[in-house]
């Protein structure tokens, strides 16, 4: 769809004309992400992306959505060009229906996906059962998974496309934080307890600013405002 209707003049007339369009990134909020896919399968029976949801101007409410669309009419298939026309129309005409649609659907919706408030005495509980060591064997372990796919000459983790994902950097940085105020008290290092080469906090420290320094040194760096674009 990036290049059947996303690139295309004509799509983008009718969306500026018509809606107000936001493009949420999946990987930055996987929250958002899954109340709309839980709809989309539920309304079409399937999900996966691009994944386009219309929602009610006012309180947000989705009232239809979909995956995938062609540029153009075909194979039995309404093209997103259609699709966008006829919503339109629907809106204009129909605007009543689709709102009660909508209250109805995200009734539903939220029967489905939420779950009981824990009380704070639960959460505090909760929290108390975790076993310290437990937390400290989860980070290391995330860590060094994560070094495994360590790129050490242009930084970052696994192969290209290279997303930036903050929480990786984030994990590395506690994991490092963590083996730095245990190292002085024989707590071994990150790895050790696989049997595997060890990886200092310095290690786990220079791999998150290397990478840090690559993608600053690179088109995705906002020379004017500081911080990262999601792409180049």
């Amino acid at each position: 769809m990036e290049h059947e209707s996303f690139e295309s003049e004509e799509t983008a007339a009718i969306m500026n004309k018509h809606f107000i369009n936001i493009k949420v990134d999946r990987e930055e909020r996987p929250d958002v992400d899954r109340v709309y896919m839980t709809f989309v399968q539920a309304l079409t029976g399937g999900g996966g992306w691009p994944m386009s949801v219309w929602l009610t101007p006012g309180e947000l409410k989705p009232f239809y959505g979909g995956t995938y669309y062609p540029g153009v009419d075909q194979y039995g298939m309404p093209s997103f060009p259609t699709i966008l026309r006829r919503i339109a129309q629907l809106w204009s005409t129909k605007r009543e229906d689709l709102e009660e649609q909508a209250s109805t659907i995200m009734g539903q919706l939220e029967e489905f996906t939420s779950s009981p408030p824990a009380s704070p005495g639960t959460a505090a509980a909760a929290a108390a059962a975790v076993d310290p060591k437990q937390l400290l064997a989860a980070v290391r372990g995330c860590a060094k998974s994560l070094m495994k796919g360590y790129d050490p000459k242009l930084g970052g983790f696994g192969g290209p496309p290279k997303f930036p994902r903050p929480s990786e950097i984030n994990l590395l940085l506690r994991a490092a934080t963590e083996q730095a105020a245990i190292g002085g008290k024989g707590g071994g290092k990150v790895g050790s307890m696989a049997g595997s080469k060890a990886l200092s906090a310095q290690q786990l420290l220079q791999a998150s600013l290397h990478s840090l320094q690559v993608m600053a040194a690179g088109g995705m760096y906002d020379q004017l405002g500081g911080g990262f674009h999601r792409y180049r």
